[in-house]
């Protein structure tokens, strides 16, 4: 639920009520749901193209805990960023999935099964968002502190992976996976 319009203290919040009652699902609905179908498509996209390789080499176990901890990160962030908004969608998902890539293609730079050239297209596209140039054209905007929220949430998870000895252990030189 959205918080009533006024002052604002997490603590006291709409989310905090929820929480307080066990509702702790309420952390994890708005990555579910999706507002238009091409959202929903456009989301699902983006966890094929990076989710299924990233997958592939990290683990299953691992990518579910990337999904699940990103989620809750991202749908807090936006809820802080507008507490008076409903928002919906995984882009706070696929953006923890471009940061994790984007930490691990620095730790083994010879892992390139996802290309460069889209973790860049997709941090460059998240800054040119969150000037609000594109919330012109999009109705009912966009939900950039989602965004930002995963684009954080996996930037950590991806550093934690790598210091865990993950990108060593999965990443060698000249290996690459079979898709």
């Amino acid at each position: 639920y959205p918080q009533q319009p006024g002052e604002f203290a997490l603590p006291e919040s709409s989310l905090a009520q929820h929480l307080n009652l066990g509702e702790f699902w309420r952390l994890w609905s708005p990555a579910i749901i999706h507002f238009s179908l091409p959202h929903a498509l456009f989301n699902a996209l983006g966890v094929w193209i990076l989710g299924r390789t990233l997958e592939a080499r990290t683990g299953s176990l691992w990518f579910v805990l990337l999904v699940l901890l990103s989620a809750p990160v991202a749908n807090v962030f936006q809820y802080v960023a507008s507490p008076g908004i409903k928002f919906g969608g995984m882009s706070g998902v696929v953006y923890a999935l471009v940061g994790a890539v984007f930490v691990i293609q620095r730790w083994q730079p010879d892992w390139n099964e996802v290309p460069r050239s889209i973790i860049w297209l997709a941090i460059v596209w998240l800054v040119v968002c969150m000037t609000g140039l594109i919330d012109n054209f999009i109705p009912g905007g966009i939900a950039n502190a989602a965004h930002l929220g995963g684009f954080v949430a996996g930037l950590v998870l991806g550093l934690l992976f790598c210091l865990a000895g993950g990108a060593r252990r999965y990443f060698s030189s000249g290996d690459s996976a079979t898709f």
